[in-house]
């Protein structure tokens, strides 16, 4: 396959079945349709292009650049350890709060 000729690498085929065309092309009345994701270097995309042209059997494509996204991983929160608090403190302190806001 021209892709991996190039040094790319597939990641995704999705075969979309054959279908009636619209209008002929290149006295075709049917193609197969497919949606191929792949990885290849930039510089490399006029020499697929160019192989994809030369070849009689595809009769149209397109091509879409699209930045790979980046999968980010996140992790559980830590768990914050309760503390138990008497009755008697936590009155104590409430106490204390609402005396000093007086």
């Amino acid at each position: 396959m021209a892709i991996k000729n190039e040094g790319g690498k597939i990641r995704e085929v999705e075969f979309l079945g054959r279908k009636k065309l619209a209008y002929q092309i290149k006295k075709e009345k049917e193609a197969i349709f497919v949606n191929l994701k792949f990885n290849l270097d930039p510089e490399k995309i006029k020499n697929l292009e160019k192989n994809l042209k030369a070849k009689e059997k595809i009769l149209r494509y397109l091509m879409i650049a699209k930045k790979e996204e980046k999968k980010v991983e996140l992790k559980k929160p830590k768990r914050i350890k309760k503390e138990k608090v008497e009755l008697e403190k936590l009155e104590e302190k409430l106490k204390e709060i609402l005396n000093e806001s007086q």
